[in-house]
Order: structure tokens, then C-alpha cells, then sequence
């Protein structure tokens, strides 16, 4: 025989060797003859469209290697076959469908399909309705959206092709029973997805170098022995549905491995996953059944379940990572099923869920807890895993002498757990967090190290925590941060970070944070988010940028007797308001001691500001904060201030500051300094800058024995009558407190006005631990203004006075209709108790946001839609009686009142008796303003002129083209 001879007969061998094998899956009525296209033989059709139109149901058309630019349509059954997947080529050229298929049993191999359109709804392979098809040996290239796509198209074979740089390699939905066998896949974005498609099978397919894998969303779905490895993001999905298998697949080097997102009745099993993100996600998934996984090296997680419920984990083996809980509700804690067959790093996983009292046996690879109380777990090394314990919604526990180091998450995790006491743990060099706590109150910690995390401890939304000689060092975040927490106790610890927080508080209240030491690279101590009524005390914040930082509306916090030094800002504070600073070393740091910015009517006194490098103190956009008695050392500059209305001074005879570059000399004594005699102030004020000075610099650093005022609380009126009125305060935090000793307060009256307490009057002198005053008589009844300022009294007779003052105001109100405002804070704004002392009828306000009228009626059943009343609002009332409109309060510092384009109904909380209606123009975009004239027509109302006084207790219209803010001082 020839050589060509001999070449025709093996290539026919091959042509009906491979026929045969596709004609044999042919329904048995539907086997035909074979047409031919390209290659040498006579009559062979030239292109592939043509073979099929001619074809008969049941034929075959083989196609001769060859690149074929054509767009197909198979819309009978045949069988379409390609002489070799790598050199037989369907180019589509960049548009529509390579080849689309619209009829049963048709069999499609050795071809390489590329080139289709790069629109949304253009595919390499497009069954449509169209059952019983196989696909198997092909090549699917460079198909920018989709490779195949099945619609509607059961039964349908997908067999060892190969799936090289499409957009999605292979799509079907609304599919069922599929085949997916023994492909690779590999480059595209997607490889898989099953979309609402039951019973299909996904086995021994090879998936690599993609983003998203394998995704089913179907009933009754197997995926087993596929090998997924080196993808972006997920490799095998899972979601809304449910009895799925997930079985013997190899999956490597993706982010997540399997990841089963609001799934049912569905089972993980016998599948190795390693060095993935996750190995097994599960979120918002019920019965679950995960058995016989192995699982090595994931970046975080081994095992998660996410919201989930009713799962049972048995016989899987973890390496360097374990289970891990989430979830804010009990039965996605306690309606698992977690038995010690599961390990990590060849210890037991030890899952207890409702139960009391016990101590966890030792040799543990992870601990978790779900509603128990009375727990003990105690030597236990819980390192190099996800988290080493997790607490969840299980009160009473005590952890103990153990060990929770190296793990990708957290050394331990609470969550709704109160009354923990943790103590002598080492969470240290975990990746996240050595101690993280949700919503877990009276938490006791205790003799530990949580260094060299990420986060040393970080407790959120806990109150009444209590931390101390804890260490949290060299942590890359945060020492010690807590947020959100009320009534807590954080003291004699250690802490710092490389890029951080040594101590961090957002939204603290009424806590102590004292004697701690904090060094770190950014900040040693930070406190934000409107955290107030804290005392931070005796702490050591050094070699940081900020050593305490208090910004973001922070306020009435005491900053007492703590070393700021050695940082680049001793003390800054940002934004913050009312806070006291007092008895601090703040020295050496190596730019500025004390940095105020966009911050007021704070206390800086008592404190030593010695050798910063550039300047002591640095008041920026700050204005009407207090500081005296504080000892400016050997500062290249010792204080700047770009406002004119901060106090350098505590007035006469009290004092100023201490100025060690102070030239001036002690020759005279008295308010203005021009009595002969001594006194230990300056002569000549200390000049600042050109509008600010210290009026009397002191001659020599003040002693120790300073001490922090009263804060009042409220001024009401009390009695039967309502005659009196009572004061309330918080002592001084030096009540009593040995050489810093408060020994008494005092009260002074005026009935006028005056925001230093100048020429007011003493009326009582009270022992110390005392916190209320009754001023008889002085209330409803008594025709005078009285504004009352108090004032702490020192061992050595000096006096530090709280930085409000209290206020009663009164006028009469005539019969029928008047105009009124309340100028004082109320404790109690509820309109009843505002106007308890005046008989009305009806009282009315305008809302300018929403444009509307709010009422109080008394004597008729309406709904009550003015129910509060404060010092911003104006207020109509419609008397019945003459009476006095008395009220007690806390009088405003200084008001901001939000004005709206347009009309706007406001108060006057000021006691300014020069404020005139040209100085208002000069402060806001003034177009008119009204008062209360009660004769004139039609609405008691009159245009008022420039030189008319806007008094506290009237109201008044005022008109403005657009939103804006006036802001009222009593200073």
C-alpha cells in the first residue's frame, strides 16, 4: 500500500473510530450519513453552516482542521465533529454566538470555539432549549462574555473541554441534571455557575487561575472531585439553596474555598482545603453538615459560620486555623453540634453550648463557649489557630492561666458575655486582636500580656469594665481601646503600639483611666468621640507624637497630675470643650507642651510647662478657655494665641501664671496694682501677644495644693410656693483629698450679671462633702434677678470656682397675650415645669425647619404638640392671670441658635443689657426684626430699629435670607 494510501485509510480509522463513539449517545431513530467539510475529498462542503443545512436529523457533519470564520445554528439533531480541538477553529470574529443550538440531542467535539461577541448576550456555545446535548472534547477560547451557555437545556453533557481565557467558561441556568465532568478551566472570571439548575453533577474538573469558580444556586447539586486551586476569590459557591453535596474536591491558593451563602439541608465532606483566606464559609445557612474536611494553613479562617443555625461539624482535622462563630443572636451560637472529633493542631475542639458550672478539660485546640455560666477554663495553649476561645452570650465564667497566642483572629473573642473575669492570659501576636469584646459589661481583666498584636485589647459597647497591671505593648494599632463604654476602670497598665494608640477611648463616660503608662509611636493616650465626664489621672504618655490627644467633642473630662513628656505634643486637644487640665508635668517635649485647637471653655491650671522644644502653649481658633496658675519654664516661646478672648489669669488677687522670662517687678498690691506693698503678682501684666496678657503674672511658681472646682449641676425652684431655689452640684474631685484638701464651698449672689463673679456678694459658707444649697425666699415671689456663682475653698483659704453659675430670673406677665423666652438652662423642659409658676391657658412656638406652628392648650383635650421648652425658643402665652414667669437654671456660657431662611421665633439667653438689635446685624444677615408691643395692630407686633435692646426673657422675630447660626455669650 502507498503512502497516501495508507494516510486516507488511518484517517478514516480515526473519522469512524470517533463517529461511532458520538453516534452511540444518538436517539436510535436519529443515526444518519455524514457529510464532510473542508479537507482534500471531492464534494466536501466549504463551509460548516452549509453541512448542516444539508444535514438530515441523526447525521454528522465532520469538519477538516482549518479555521472556519462562521457563526453556526444547529436547529435539528446531528452530531457536529471536529477532525482536532486544537487546529479545527469556529472563529466568530468578535460578534454574536459561535454556535447556537436550539435543538435536542445534538453532540458538539473537537472544535475550538472562540471569538464570540463581546456584548452581554453573546456566547461561544449557546444551548437553548435544547436537551439531551453533549459537549465534550472542545476547546472554548477568548470568549469575552461567556464560553457555553445553557438555557432551559436538561440533560445536557459538558465533558473534557477545555476552557482557556473566556469572560464566564461555562453558565446554565434553569438547567437540570447536568454533567459536568473532567474539564479544565482555566484564566476567566467565572468557571462554573449553575443558576437555579437541580440535580446537576460537577466532578474531576480542573479549575485554576480565575476569580469566582464553581457557584451553584440549585436543589440537589453534587460537586465532587474537582481540583480548584490558584483563583482570586472564591472557589467553590453555594447559595439559596439546598441538599447540595460538596465532596472530595482539592482546593488550594484561592481566597475562600467553599463558601455556602442562606443554604439548607447540605453537606461539606471528605473535601482538603489549604492556604485559602477561609477553607469552609458558611453564612445565613441552617443544617449544615461539614465531616471529614482537612484543612491547612488558611490566612484566617478554618471553618466560619456567619449567621447561621443548627450545623453539625464531626471528623475534621484544622492545621494553623479552627472554627470560628459570629453572630449577635443565642441560637446562632447554641444550636450547633460540634463534637471533639473535630481538631486543631492534633488537639480537640472542645464547643460546650448550655451548660453550667465545670472546668473545660485541659489539652484543648480551641475553646468555645455558647450560654454557659460558671465555666472555668484554666492552662490551656490556644495559639496558632483562628481564635483561641470565643465566648458567646454566657455570662459567670472565669478564664485563667492561659494561652492564646499566633492566631489569625483573636486570642479570645466575647460577645454578650457579662461578668468575665480574665486573669493571667497571654494573647499576644495574634493578627487582629489579643482581646476582642462586644457588648460584654462588667468585664475583669487582670495580670495579662496582649502584646504584639494588631490590637492589644479592644472592647466595644462594655460598660463597667475594670483592666489593670495588664501589659499591651508594641502592639501595631492600639494598646488598649475601648469605645462606647460607661462607668469603667482602667488602671495600672502598660501600653503602647508601633503605628498607634497606646490607650484609646471613643464615647467613654463617667470612667477612670489612672496610673497607666503608655508608650508608642503615635499617640500614648487618645480620646474622642464625644467622650465626657472622665478623669484621666497620674498617667505617663511618652515618646509619641501626641502624648494625649482629646479631640472630637470631648467634654467635662479632668486631665489631673499625669506626665506628658518626651513626645512632639505634651497635651492637644482638638475640638473639645469644657475639660479641665490640671497638676500635669507637661516638659521636654519637642515641639509644643500644651496644643488647643477649635477648642473652648476649657480649665488650664495647676500644670508644670517646663523646656518644650518650640513652645509651651499653642492656642489656635480657641477662644474663652481659662489658664492660670500654671509655671511657663524656659519655653522658647512660651504661649501663643491667636484669639482675644481666652483668660490668662484668675483675676485679683487669685492670679495668673508663673513666667520664668517675667521681667517685670512686686511693688504694688490691689486690682490695679497701685497700692504700695507686695502681694506675689507682677506689677505689669505678661504680654502675650498684641491682644492677649496675663494681667497678674505670678512671682513665683505656685505650691502645690491646688486644687479643681465644684461642677454645678442644676438651679431650681423649690418649696411649696416655690420661694426658694436650690442649687445642686458634684463636689470637687479634691473633696477631702488630703494636702489637696477642699475643706468647704461658698456662695456668692448678685442681681446682676457678671461672668467673673465680680462684686458678688458671699451669702454662705458650707462644709466640705457638701452638694446642695437652699436660698430661702429668693425664688417665685421675689421680685430680683439673682445669679449665683460657687466656689470651692482650699486648706489654704484659696478658692477655685466652678465654671458655670446659676440664675433666677422673674418678670410679670400681664393678662392676655405675651411674648416671652426662658434665658436660663432648665434641668426639667418639660412646658409644665417651665411655666409652673404662670397661669395660662394656651402657649404656642413656631418651628422655622419645618414652618409650623406647635401648641400647648391646658384647657381643651388637644393633642400637645409643644411639649419642651428651652433657652433657644421663643414663646407666645396667652395669660389668664397676672403672674410671674420664674423659672431656675444653669446660665449659658455661650448659645448657638439655629436660624432658618426666613421667619424664626427665638429667645434671648443672654444677660447683656447693651445687645442691640445693630450689634445682631453685625453678627448675622439681619433683614428684619419684631418684637412685643401689646397695643400694637393687628399682632402686637413692632419693627424694631437699631438701637433697640434685645433683653433676656423676651421674644422676638427675626428674619434671614438664609440658614445660619448666632451664636449668644454671657461672657
Amino acid at each position: 500500500m502507498n503512502s497516501r494510501g495508507a494516510s486516507v485509510f488511518v484517517m478514516a480509522l480515526v473519522i469512524v473510530s470517533t463517529l461511532s463513539i458520538m453516534i452511540t449517545i444518538l436517539p436510535e431513530n436519529a443515526r444518519g450519513n455524514i457529510l464532510y467539510v473542508g479537507g482534500p475529498g471531492p464534494g466536501n462542503y466549504t463551509t460548516i453552516q452549509s453541512a448542516i443545512d444539508a444535514a438530515n436529523i441523526g447525521d454528522t457533519v465532520y469538519v477538516f482542521n482549518g479555521t472556519y470564520h462562521e457563526h453556526l445554528t444547529i436547529n435539528k439533531t446531528l452530531n457536529l465533529i471536529g477532525e482536532d480541538r486544537n487546529r479545527t477553529i469556529i472563529d466568530g470574529d468578535g460578534f454574536w454566538d459561535v454556535v447556537y443550538v436550539s435543538a435536542d440531542w445534538v453532540n458538539i467535539t473537537g472544535f475550538d470555539i472562540t471569538n464570540a461577541g463581546s456584548t452581554l448576550q453573546y456566547k461561544g456555545i449557546y444551548l437553548d432549549s435544547a436537551d439531551n446535548c453533549r459537549i465534550h472534547n472542545n476547546t472554548v477560547s477568548m470568549n469575552q462574555r461567556w464560553g457555553i451557555y445553557l438555557e432551559y437545556s436538561s440533560n445536557a453533557a459538558i465533558e473534557d473541554n477545555y476552557f482557556v481565557s473566556n469572560g464566564n467558561a461555562l453558565y446554565f441556568t434553569y438547567s437540570d441534571n447536568a454533567s459536568i465532568m473532567n474539564n479544565k478551566l482555566t484564566d476567566s472570571y467565572n468557571a462554573v455557575i449553575a443558576h437555579y439548575s437541580k440535580g446537576s453533577t460537577i466532578s474531576g474538573n480542573s479549575v485554576s487561575d480565575g476569580m469566582f469558580n464553581i457557584i451553584v444556586q440549585g436543589d440537589y447539586n453534587t460537586v465532587t472531585n474537582n481540583n480548584i486551586s490558584s483563583n482570586a476569590n472564591y472557589g467553590i459557591t453555594l447559595y439559596r439553596s439546598k441538599h447540595n453535596l460538596v465532596a472530595n474536591n482539592h482546593v488550594q491558593d484561592n481566597s475562600l474555598g467553599v463558601f455556602l451563602e442562606d443554604m439548607r439541608d447540605s453537606t461539606i465532606a471528605n473535601n482538603t482545603l489549604s492556604n485559602e483566606y477561609a477553607g469552609i464559609d458558611i453564612w445565613m445557612s441552617d443544617n449544615i453538615t461539614v465531616t471529614n474536611n482537612s484543612i491547612f494553613e488558611s490566612r484566617e479562617y478554618g471553618i466560619r459560620f456567619v449567621h447561621s443555625t443548627h450545623n453539625t461539624l464531626t471528623d475534621n482535622v484544622m492545621v494553623d486555623n479552627g472554627v470560628y462563630i459570629s453572630g449577635n443572636k443565642l441560637d446562632m451560637w447554641n444550636t450547633h453540634t460540634i463534637d471533639t472529633s473535630n481538631q486543631v493542631n492534633g488537639k480537640p475542639v472542645y464547643y460546650w453550648k448550655d451548660v453550667k458550672g465545670g472546668i473545660v478539660p485541659s489539652g484543648a485546640g480551641e475553646v468555645i463557649l455558647a450560654n454557659c455560666t460558671e465555666v472555668i477554663v484554666e492552662n490551656q495553649d490556644l495559639s496558632n489557630s483562628t481564635v483561641g476561645m470565643q465566648i458567646g452570650f454566657s455570662p459567670s465564667n472565669t478564664i485563667v492561666n492561659n494561652t492564646a497566642s499566633g492566631n489569625d483572629q483573636e486570642g479570645i473573642y466575647l460577645i454578650l458575655s457579662k461578668n468575665i473575669v480574665l486573669d493571667n492570659i497571654t494573647v499576644s501576636s495574634n493578627k487582629r486582636y489579643g482581646l476582642h469584646s462586644w457588648w460584654s459589661d462588667n468585664m475583669t481583666l487582670l495580670n495579662s500580656n496582649a502584646s504584639g498584636n494588631r490590637n492589644g485589647v479592644f472592647a466595644v459597647e462594655s460598660d463597667d469594665l475594670s483592666f489593670a497591671d495588664n501589659t499591651a505593648y508594641m502592639n501595631l494599632e492600639s494598646g488598649i481601646t475601648i469605645h462606647h463604654s460607661n462607668n469603667s476602670n482602667i488602671h495600672n497598665n502598660t501600653v503602647g503600639s508601633t503605628f498607634g494608640s497606646g490607650l484609646r477611648f471613643g464615647y467613654l463616660t463617667n470612667s477612670t483611666v489612672e496610673n497607666n503608662i503608655a508608650l508608642s509611636g503615635v499617640q500614648g493616650i487618645v480620646v474622642s468621640a464625644h467622650s465626657k465626664d472622665n478623669e484621666f489621672a497620674g498617667n505617663l504618655a511618652a515618646g509619641s507624637i501626641y502624648g494625649l490627644l482629646m479631640d472630637s467633642a470631648c467634654s467635662y473630662n479632668r486631665v489631673t497630675n499625669n506626665n506628658l513628656s518626651n513626645n512632639y505634643y505634651g497635651l492637644s486637644l482638638e475640638y473639645a470643650t469644657n475639660n479641665t487640665v490640671a497638676n500635669n508635668s507637661i516638659t521636654h517635649n519637642r515641639v509644643t507642651g500644651v496644643h488647643f485647637f477649635v477648642s473652648h471653655y476649657n480649665n488650664v491650671s495647676g500644670n508644670m510647662i517646663f523646656e518644650n522644644a518650640v513652645e509651651g502653649a499653642n492656642l489656635r481658633f480657641s477662644t474663652n478657655n481659662r489658664i492660670y496658675h500654671n509655671s511657663f519654664i524656659s519655653n522658647p516661646l512660651q504661649a501663643h494665641d491667636d484669639e482675644s478672648t481666652n483668660l490668662w489669669d484668675n483675676g485679683y488677687p487669685s492670679g495668673g501664671n508663673y513666667w520664668s522670662d517675667y521681667t517685670g517687678d512686686d511693688l504694688y498690691w490691689g486690682p490695679n496694682q497701685d497700692q504700695p506693698g507686695s502681694d506675689g503678682l507682677g506689677d505689669i501684666p505678661y504680654v502675650i501677644d498684641v491682644d492677649t496678657q496675663d494681667r497678674y503674672p505670678l512671682m513665683a511658681p505656685p505650691l502645690p495644693g491646688f486644687f479643681r472646682p465644684p461642677i454645678l449641676l442644676s438651679a431650681t425652684l423649690s418649696g411649696q410656693t416655690l420661694d426658694n431655689v436650690t442649687l445642686t452640684w458634684t463636689p470637687s474631685p479634691d473633696d477631702g483629698a488630703g494636702t489637696r484638701s477642699v475643706t468647704g464651698y461658698e456662695i456668692y449672689r448678685n442681681t446682676t450679671h457678671n461672668a467673673e463673679g465680680n462684686d458678688y456678694q458671699l451669702i454662705a459658707s458650707l462644709p466640705n462633702a457638701t452638694s446642695q444649697y437652699v436660698d430661702n425666699s429668693a425664688g417665685e415671689g421675689n421680685p430680683n434677678n439673682y445669679f449665683y456663682r460657687l466656689c470651692a475653698v482650699g486648706l489654704n483659704n484659696t478658692t477655685e470656682c466652678a465654671s458655670d453659675q446659676a440664675g433666677k430670673f422673674t418678670r410679670q406677665l400681664d393678662i392676655g397675650t405675651n411674648l416671652v423666652s426662658i434665658p436660663i438652662i432648665q434641668s426639667d423642659e418639660r412646658i409644665e415645669t417651665v411655666l409652673q409658676t404662670v397661669s395660662f391657658d394656651k402657649a404656642w412656638s413656631f418651628d422655622s425647619l419645618n414652618q409650623e406652628w406647635n401648641s400647648f392648650i391646658r384647657l381643651k383635650p388637644y393633642v400637645q404638640s409643644l411639649q419642651y421648652v428651652n433657652h433657644t425658643m421663643g414663646l407666645w402665652i396667652n395669660v389668664i392671670k397676672e403672674s410671674n414667669l420664674t423659672v431656675a437654671g444653669i446660665v449659658p456660657i455661650s448659645t448657638n441658635i439655629q436660624l432658618h431662611s426666613g421667619w424664626n421665633l427665638i429667645g434671648i439667653p443672654s444677660f447683656d443689657v447693651n445687645y442691640t438689635v445693630g450689634d445682631l446685624k453685625s453678627t448675622i444677615p439681619l433683614e428684619r426684626a419684631e418684637g412685643f408691643d401689646p397695643v400694637a395692630p393687628p399682632y402686637f407686633l413692632r419693627k424694631l430699629q437699631d438701637s433697640d435692646i434685645l433683653l433676656a426673657g423676651q421674644g422676638y422675630w427675626i428674619q434671614v435670607p438664609q440658614d445660619t447660626i448666632w451664636t449668644l455669650t454671657n461672657t
